[in-house]
């Protein structure tokens, strides 16, 4: 298969050519390559990198007993102009949810993972505590979610836990600066954000499930890229909170405390979810 990209707009489309065969595809859905991030060996016991949760609404469509599920993701995390690696705010804001259902429909997807909040911290549908992205076109991801219905498919909003561009710019103090890494400790004030902004988008979208990426801590190289090294003051309180032992003088956690202190918090903000 050989994809070739126009460098064009969300509304413009990819050609994706399987022997000899077009196939018209929304674009952004092959934005830049998603980095590999090298996790520590053996992952802790309880954390998820990404996990997906199914709701149940009134009028939602319901997958037959033993019908496999057919989803497939757009992906709009990724794009040039950034400050990071992530899409710049509103790259993708042109997407039309009509375009990308069809497309959906024609591959033969009965479930559509699509997006409630980006890595770049701006939100797909609108009305909400989450701005959208800039220059939204539609309320995409409402809209997508009562075409997807109708077409009798589920839609599936994603959310980043551990990486947040916008919520780092806002909160310094919280966060490793703004790298395309995991560079947010797993706080109070972080938690009680996540789980608003969760429930408002099941709320106002309708959509089905949803799925969260990078559940995890803080990367020693983002801490390193932002702070030598060094914890943030909020997370040298989250590690007490969290394990009941003061945070080193040296500011290096034994292997044993960073690993209690890494599942306690990875397993809070699964269970805050």
């Amino acid at each position: 298969m050989s994809i070739s990209r126009h460098p064009a707009s969300a509304s413009r489309e990819l050609q994706t050519l399987s022997h000899g065969h077009g196939l018209n595809k929304p674009a952004a859905s092959n934005g830049p390559a998603r980095r590999r991030h090298s996790t520590r060996t053996g992952l802790v016991s309880g954390a998820l990198l990404c996990a997906a949760v199914l709701l149940l609404h009134a009028g939602s469509p319901v997958l037959l007993a033993g019908e496999p599920i057919r989803a497939f993701c757009i992906d709009f995390n990724w794009g040039p102009g950034g400050p990071n690696g992530f899409a710049p705010p509103g790259l993708w804001a042109d997407a039309d949810p009509e375009q990308h259902v069809a497309w959906y429909a024609g591959l033969g997807a009965n479930v559509i993972q699509t997006f409630a909040i980006s890595c770049n911290g701006y939100a797909w549908y609108e009305g909400g505590k989450v701005p959208p992205q800039p220059g939204l076109r539609h309320d995409f991801t409402t809209r997508l979610v009562s075409l997807g219905h109708a077409r009798g498919m589920r839609v599936m909003g994603y959310f980043c836990v551990a990486a947040n561009t916008r919520w780092g710019q806002e909160h310094p103090d919280l966060s490793y600066g703004t790298p395309a890494t995991f560079h947010l400790p797993l706080t109070d004030a972080y938690l009680d954000y996540l789980g608003e902004v969760i429930t408002e988008a099941l709320r106002k979208t309708k959509m089905d499930g949803f799925m969260v990426d990078w559940l995890w801590n803080p990367s020693d190289q983002a801490r390193q890229q932002a702070n030598q090294g060094q914890w943030l003051k909020a997370e040298q309180q989250l590690f007490t909170q969290l394990t009941g032992k003061p945070f080193p003088a040296d500011g290096k956690p034994a292997p044993e405390d960073r690993l209690l202190y890494e599942q306690k918090a990875t397993e809070r903000c699964w269970r805050r979810i």
